[in-house]
């Protein structure tokens, strides 16, 4: 027999487990604890996309923001919400994405292992401003293709250096050499030019 759960209109519903209903007398700390046992066993199942997230996440936080003010408690026991934000932080629900992997110039050398489908960002220093801009120039594509770079000069001031970042995705299962040269557009490559270079495992 399939089993309906009856809500009183002073009861209100958890919209991250329907099945919890927290009557509006509970205390504070009880409604925290609801939702927190509602959120370890929401994050058991396999995460949703980065968006459905956000439409899920959100929503909760308000709701356990507006509840607490309903409740008669102060700006301090309303804070008591923030544990179950900081879990769903810490758990990569909010903000930052969990398929990017991101290096810098010292993992010049070694071997980065990714899944199929990851997005891999590598930060370089640079200065696109002299001429000198980072390309690729070794990568088997059928594995690792290049998505595109953005540069995030360290201040405003003309001519500023900072940091190039070059995204790639992991497209097929192998092992490439992701090799990159900086280099002004009308010089051939030569040994004078830095290089940074990485072997990229696609699993």
């Amino acid at each position: 027999m399939r089993m309906h759960t009856a809500y009183s209109h002073a009861d209100t519903v958890n919209p991250i487990c329907p099945t919890l209903v927290i009557p509006p007398r509970r205390s504070n700390v009880t409604i925290l604890l609801l939702n927190l046992t509602a959120t370890l066993a929401a994050l058991s199942r396999p995460p949703p996309s980065e968006p459905d997230r956000h439409a899920i996440v959100m929503p909760v936080a308000g709701f356990l923001w507006r509840r607490t003010a309903v409740a008669g408690a102060s700006d301090v026991k309303r804070l008591r919400i923030l544990p179950v934000v900081l879990l769903l932080l810490s758990t990569g629900c909010i903000g930052g994405d969990d398929n990017d992997v991101q290096i810098d110039g010292g993992a010049a050398g070694t071997t980065v292992t990714l899944d199929a489908g990851q997005t891999l960002r590598v930060e370089l220093d640079g200065n696109p401003t002299t001429g000198y801009e980072w390309e690729v120039s070794a990568v088997d594509e059928a594995i690792v293709r290049y998505v595109g770079s953005d540069f995030d000069p360290d201040s405003d001031a003309e001519g500023s250096g900072g940091t190039v970042t070059l995204t790639f995705e992991a497209v097929g299962a192998g092992a490439t050499l992701l090799e990159m040269i900086e280099r002004p557009s009308w010089e051939p490559p030569s040994d004078s030019h830095q290089r940074f270079s990485i072997t990229v495992r696609v699993t």
